[in-house]
């Protein structure tokens, strides 16, 4: 049950949370989403290296519910490895790009001038 797993994962170090998100089937339910995210809050996980990985998997599956507080992430964090390819999955697809450029527009000045460029190349 997801309330076991909930007791167990609240003991993992950040790489078994990575493994453990990174391990799921790229495409999943918004109902099977929904539920992962209430039981594990991935959502609104404190930790930069899982809200990366769960991010990732929300744009594969347009889990919309996650987009606000990936928003806030990519507007608050500005680490290339963390952003970029959450820009790039996003630009897979017409809707996913136009919230990359609406989420870039707010984000990009307070990039790296390195992380800017990559972007800006991306979202060209």
């Amino acid at each position: 049950s997801l309330g076991a797993l909930a007791k167990i994962a609240s003991a993992w170090s950040t790489q078994e949370w990575v493994h453990f998100i990174d391990s799921l089937p790229r495409k999943l339910s918004a109902e099977r989403l929904g539920a992962l995210d209430r039981q594990l809050k991935l959502t609104d996980s404190p930790n930069p290296e899982i809200a990366h990985v769960w991010f990732r998997l929300a744009i594969s599956n347009r889990y919309a519910a996650a987009y606000p507080a990936m928003e806030r992430y990519m507007v608050g964090i500005g680490r290339r490895k963390l952003i970029v390819p959450l820009y790039r999955d996003l630009a897979v697809t017409p809707e996913g790009k136009s919230l990359a450029v609406k989420i870039y527009a707010k984000a990009r000045d307070g990039y790296h001038p390195v992380a800017q460029s990559t972007v800006d190349a991306l979202l060209k």
